[in-house]
């Protein structure tokens, strides 16, 4: 969320810290996991499509994981006990919500402060609106290519080849729902 504190940045002026621990972490994890998928096999033998297939998901796997965590761990979307809702009344906080959204890495499993309005009985997260997801299920990513498929084929043949081609799951229906809204775009 941009602006919020999530502690003190670690590592020297020169550029170490926690990027530089994150990145070779998630490299160590990478290669640990393409050690695995190979073994010690002659590559003669090698079906090359299922090994660059399974580290593909084996690498958006870790991304998501790793983007999750960092997204859980960052709680300023909590406001105070109360936020004005769109109605206008106040919305009282009621505990962190946890919500799997479908994301370009997979899907990803993010805790959000959750407020809602005894007056007009709905609820709302924050974080959703700010990082827009307050209509889907779906990262901005995905409806994108939802977007993008949806124009070109029909809703089922949308479903099938961002399964096919980008390992995303979004369900015919939501192809539909999602080509249908009225533009997304701030």
């Amino acid at each position: 969320m941009g602006r919020c504190p999530t502690g003190a940045e670690t590592g020297s002026p020169g550029g170490g810290g926690r990027k530089k621990g994150l990145q070779t972490e998630l490299k160590t994890d990478l290669l640990q996991e393409i050690e695995a998928l190979l073994g010690r096999q002659s590559i003669q033998n090698l079906d090359f499509e299922a090994v660059e297939m399974a580290a593909r998901c084996q690498a958006l796997c870790l991304a998501a994981r790793a983007l999750e965590q960092r997204l859980n761990a960052d709680t300023c979307d909590y406001a105070g006990p109360e936020l004005t809702c769109a109605c206008g009344e106040p919305a009282q906080y009621h505990g962190r919500h946890g919500k799997t959204f479908e994301s370009v890495l997979g899907p990803l499993f993010l805790e959000r402060a959750y407020y809602h309005c005894a007056h007009c009985q709905s609820g709302f997260c924050p974080r959703d609106r700010h990082m827009r997801l307050e209509m889907f299920s779906l990262t901005p990513g995905v409806l994108r290519m939802t977007g993008i498929t949806a124009a070109l084929v029909s809703f089922v043949e949308s479903s099938s080849l961002l399964r096919e081609l980008a390992g995303v799951e979004v369900s015919a229906s939501q192809v539909e729902r999602a080509a249908e809204a009225p533009d997304l775009t701030p």
